[in-house]
């Protein structure tokens, strides 16, 4: 079959062609009334073209009255101009869907004179959907975005974290130059008296370390979901008399007031964690007293609701201090920050108090909020639930304690302490030696099977990592020998170790307590006697 030259196609064919078109076309007379709409467009607006045939544009599409489209349409139409539209430059589309989906299509929009012979001039409007190109435009404009966001977001996150490795390096420093430096002084000092306050700073330096590696260890357990709360019975009325003793002498070396006002009707026995309490009531009156240079700090304590079994308290710290502008009220309970930079030069601290406080305080079922003027102070509301307790079991719970703090240990204790460090073992034998115990001492697990076979202990305590065999195999292998005999001996970890699942590997082995370094006379003698019967 032969191909019809092109000047010689049937007029039929060629508007066929037309209606069938991948494109919408409109065509337009001197008039700006549609001489031609097809199926494209019949399908996209859901108009049929015997609806506009005759009709003006603007009779058709009202809102496009004053729009780019209309005024291109007229300059096509009176001078011949030809205009191409954008969907980036042309906001006002013709109201087309694409498909079924009756989603808006963008459309780029092409018109153009054209004057057939002695016809006179017409406007022909071609409208090209491009939404398809437009929205992958848009999805990778935003995933640009995206990324750029991500990497600043993570370049900021790597400068946060740099500057908090910085000041905690200073932090940590700080207290460990103040513990060798006395150590150093009181080597020389010939005064009893100088060498109880150097030994006091010591003790406070030591204090100070702990308190950061604490927070380090609290931030990692509650970012990984590995916090636990204690259920223990408390008298709150004591917590927060030992808190308020504490930060009232504070105060004072700051020549500032300190105020507390407790509630009258506030229960004195509660069941809860008191320690995560504490821990909250001294981060917020730290930072309230260390904040405040002139002026005053107050505690106030609150019952806002009691039912049969659990009490709603509202713990109020309020300050007259430097206060908190609104840009770093957003960052305020975020990790590894304080308030500016300049405050962690000027004031010292790890940057995670306030986000460990918030957590604790969620975690228990609470909420914290603040209040705050620049310059003039701010106020920090902490609401917090615990069960309450009926008076018999309070007093049930209270003879069991008070026994504890009157009980002598036995007498004539045998103690080994397996330790290969030896400064550790002079000051865990030193604490020992002040509560009457004498310990005998094992460097490693291999001499301390040999000491637990030579004779029986009424207590050991183990170091975790030791040379030659470490402490769980040497639990482990005195357990396995021991099983056959009729009495158990008590084996509690003494260890550095304070990480995730330390203290489940030691029970795991055989031991039958935990204690982390550095540790206090009174937590050993407590320990001893939790252990070790009466006689």
């Amino acid at each position: 079959m032969n191909a019809i030259p092109p000047t010689t196609l049937p007029p039929a064919l060629l508007l066929t062609i037309l209606e069938k078109s991948a494109l919408g076309l409109l065509v337009l007379d001197t008039e700006q009334r549609v001489v031609f709409w097809n199926h494209w467009l019949e399908n996209g607006s859901g108009i049929s073209k015997d609806q506009v045939f005759g009709r003006r544009f603007i009779e058709i599409f009202p809102d496009l009255a004053d729009s780019r489209l209309h005024h291109a349409i007229t300059g096509a139409v009176n001078r011949g101009l030809s205009t191409i539209l954008s969907p980036k430059l042309n906001p006002s589309f013709l109201a087309l869907c694409v498909g079924d989906r009756k989603e808006a299509m963008s459309q780029m929009i092409l018109i153009k004179a054209i004057e057939p012979d002695q016809l006179g001039r017409y406007c022909l409007v071609q409208i090209l959907d491009v939404t398809n190109t437009s929205f992958r435009d848009h999805r990778l404009r935003e995933q640009a975005r995206d990324l750029m966001q991500a990497k600043s977001s993570a370049e900021a996150a790597n400068q946060t974290k740099n500057l908090f490795l910085v000041n905690m390096s200073h932090e940590i420093r700080t207290p460990l130059n103040t513990i060798m430096g006395m150590a150093e002084l009181m080597e020389n000092a010939d005064d009893l008296h100088k060498v109880r306050q150097q030994a006091k700073t010591i003790q406070n330096s030591g204090t100070a370390l702990m308190s950061i590696m604490n927070d380090v260890l609290d931030f990692s357990r509650i970012e990984a979901g590995e916090l636990t709360l204690e259920q223990t019975l408390f008298d709150i009325t004591i917590l927060l008399a030992e808190i308020c003793d504490l930060y009232a002498g504070m105060a004072r070396t700051r020549h500032i007031d300190f105020f507390s006002n407790l509630a009258p009707e506030l229960p004195t026995s509660l069941l809860g964690d008191p320690n995560r309490l504490r821990q909250i009531l001294l981060n917020l009156l730290s930072n309230a007293i260390k904040f405040t240079k002139n002026g005053e700090v107050r505690l106030q304590v609150l019952m806002t609701e009691q039912t049969a079994k659990t009490v709603h308290l509202q713990f109020i710290i309020k300050d007259t201090g430097i206060g908190i502008s609104s840009e770093q009220m957003e960052r305020l309970f975020k990790p590894f920050t304080q308030a500016d930079i300049s405050t962690t030069r000027k004031f010292g601290g790890s940057g995670l108090g306030l986000a460990i406080t918030r957590r604790l305080v969620l975690f228990m079922g609470g909420e914290i909020h603040v209040d705050t003027i620049l310059g003039e102070g701010t106020v920090f509301y902490v609401n917090l639930p615990f069960a309450f307790i009926t008076e018999e079991k309070k007093h049930s719970q209270e003879i069991t304690l008070s026994d504890e703090g009157i009980t002598p240990l036995p007498a004539e204790l045998k103690i080994l302490l397996v330790e290969d460090d030896e400064l550790n073992q002079q000051v865990i034998k030193g604490l020992l030696k002040q509560i009457g115990v004498y310990p005998d001492i094992a460097n490693n697990g291999e001499e301390a099977l040999v000491c637990l076979a030579r004779q029986r202990y009424d207590l050991v305590f183990m170091d975790y990592q030791m040379p030659i065999m470490d402490g769980l195999t040497a639990c482990q292998r005195f357990r396995a020998g021991e099983s056959n005999t009729a009495q158990r001996t008590p084996i509690v970890a003494l260890t550095a170790h304070a990480l995730k699942g330390d203290r489940e590997r030691c029970l795991e082995a055989g031991m039958d307590d935990y204690l982390t370094k550095p540790v206090r006379g009174k937590t050993l003698r407590q320990t001893i006697l939790r252990w070790v019967p009466a006689r």
